[in-house]
């Protein structure tokens, strides 16, 4: 293991490696690499590595085997050049093995430089004294390194140095980043101590047959993390309203309603009028269902309101068949997909911007569906889209994520969310969810 005494890390409590002996067959042959890890759980480990540490990752079997693809930000260097094809993926692909074959032997972290002068770190998967495979990770430059660690360039000689002959390629080679040599040994010798604890954990639950208990300790895991999230939103919810008073802020906006009858101003009466009532729905209710007429009078109060701005530069249209009124349905839901149609719609049209929603109820589901004549920016059915246009944009595609995190809670993989395009050059928003636990009362 090619660590200076001064960076080796300390290996203890649950972070130390197995101990050297003959193989536990007690599990015996029931695992293999993919078998106790999993693809998803190693491609997880890889990424949540690369991530922190910047360093590129990919897996490999007891056989030498890729089992995963390099990570994402591998550098182009190494992703498009080098492992693209012929002699150059041979050669990468020898220097893993090599790599691969020394952790084996020595059953710690090898620390070398591959062919093309990159430092990289090949951590062994050792799971009841099983070598399953290794992470290989690195495919950094490095600039201190001790001049007795292996330079695989002097093993292929035939090769020597090829990589880095082409202009283009030394160029890409000075664009990957420098590591210091302690702080890229500290880092290999963490991920050798998290992957065994790991692999012991899972090939311990493997060999006394409990994967069932696993899921159920999973889920029971995620199930809290839920509930201290549910928690920590609503201490926040709390504290946002114990500093506004809605009593006072709707008590005044009807004062100042009364005084534009007063001055002769019947627009401004109905704007405030209209504000305070979408105030007291918005921030007066914390219910997770409400009925379907409390949710619709909540996007009409809002299209009122836009009415009142913009004038005829604003149509449209809401259809709501009265027999599905009182039904039950997510709480806060429309309005936000509402309100970023109109606000981009407005935006982009200087006149005849027309708008519908309408809303139905199958066998099994809702579909509430907003079409208007205006292109917008982006998809909702994935992340928000930065907005340049000031606080209000900001403020409706936060809006827009919080309503797509509530759906998401309440029907995980169930509903969808589906953005197209019309015949008209417009846009097109289904949301659609199950009709069952639509039905839900109360909180």
């Amino acid at each position: 293991m090619y660590l200076p005494e001064d960076a080796r890390p300390v290996a203890t409590g649950a972070f130390a490696p197995p101990p050297v002996g003959e193989v536990n067959n007690e599990a015996g042959n029931a695992f293999d690499l993919l078998g106790l890890f999993g693809r998803p759980l190693l491609l997880l480990i890889q990424e949540t590595i690369t991530k922190v540490t910047g360093l590129t990752m990919v897996a490999l079997d007891a056989a030498g085997n890729p089992v995963t693809e390099l990570s994402s930000s591998a550098a182009p260097l190494c992703r498009g050049v080098n492992r693209g094809k012929g002699s150059a993926r041979r050669r990468c692909n020898a220097s893993d093995s090599y790599g691969a074959a020394e952790a084996l032997a020595q059953r710690g972290v090898f620390i070398y430089f591959c062919p093309c002068g990159l430092l990289e770190a090949a951590i062994p998967i050792i799971a009841r004294d099983r070598y399953l495979g290794s992470l290989l990770g690195g495919q950094v430059r490095c600039d201190n390194a001790p001049a007795s660690l292996p330079r695989l360039e002097k093993l292929f000689e035939e090769e020597r140095g090829q990589c880095l002959l082409e202009q283009r390629n030394r160029e890409l080679y000075e664009r990957i980043p420098s590591y210091d040599f302690a702080y890229f040994t500290y880092v290999a010798g963490l991920i050798f101590s998290a992957v065994t604890m790991i692999g012991e954990r899972n090939a311990e639950a493997l060999a006394r047959g409990l994967e069932a208990e696993e899921t159920r300790v999973s889920l029971s895991a995620r199930a809290e993390w839920l509930e201290r999230e549910l928690r920590l939103k609503e201490s926040e919810l709390s504290h946002w309203k114990s500093r506004l008073n809605l009593d006072f802020f709707i008590n005044s906006l009807n004062s100042i309603a009364g005084l534009a009858i007063i001055e002769g101003a019947p627009r401004t009466h109905e704007m405030c009028l209209l504000f305070a009532e979408h105030l007291r729905h918005s921030l007066a209710s914390d219910k997770t269902f409400a009925p379907l007429a409390d949710e619709v009078g909540s996007v009409q109060r809002y299209l009122q309101m836009q009415k009142i701005r913009f004038g005829d530069l604003l149509e449209y249209s809401v259809d709501m068949p009265k027999e599905l009124a009182a039904r039950n349905i997510p709480a806060q839901i429309l309005l936000p997909f509402v309100e970023r149609a109109v606000f981009h719609g407005l935006a982009t049209k200087e006149r005849g911007y027309r708008f519908s929603l309408s809303i139905r109820c199958g066998r099994d589901h809702w579909l509430f569906r907003i079409i208007d004549n205006a292109e917008h920016p982006g998809d909702v059915s994935h992340g928000a889209v930065p907005v340049q246009s000031g606080f209000d944009g900001e403020a409706i595609e936060n809006s827009l994520a919080a309503a797509k995190r509530r759906l998401a809670a309440l029907f995980g993989g169930r509903h969808e969310l589906l953005t197209l395009r019309t015949a008209d050059g417009g846009t097109e928003y289904d949301i659609r969810c199950p009709l069952l636990l639509a039905e839900g009362t109360g909180k």
